[in-house]
């Protein structure tokens, strides 16, 4: 099993996260990775990513808040994963975030 959360040196409280991405077109995109619902709320990891045609990825992240952003236990953010040349095509997709 993997860390569920973590205090950063900085005093951050950071989740660690796993997206998997999946491209069904014919041809490679290129995808914008945010977070949101936590006040604050950034990652560690690439917020841009390009996948290959009819291919996937596993993209690892952590993203990080001080300790006020949240309220103890499970917190709602979403991870929006938008098409660069085409914003209309984005996928909103809900995850917990974890505060001590």
């Amino acid at each position: 099993r993997g860390v569920m959360l973590r205090e950063t040196e900085s005093g951050m409280i950071e989740n660690p996260y796993r997206l998997q991405i999946m491209n069904i077109s014919e041809s490679a995109h290129r995808y914008s990775i945010s977070v949101r619902g936590l006040e604050g709320a950034d990652f560690d990891g690439e917020h841009i990513v390009e996948i290959p045609a009819a291919s996937s990825r596993t993209v690892p992240l952590a993203v990080r808040v001080t300790p006020e952003s949240g309220k103890k236990g499970r917190n709602m953010i979403w991870f929006d994963v938008a098409e660069i040349s085409d914003p209309k095509v984005v996928v909103h997709e809900k995850a917990t975030f974890l505060m001590p």
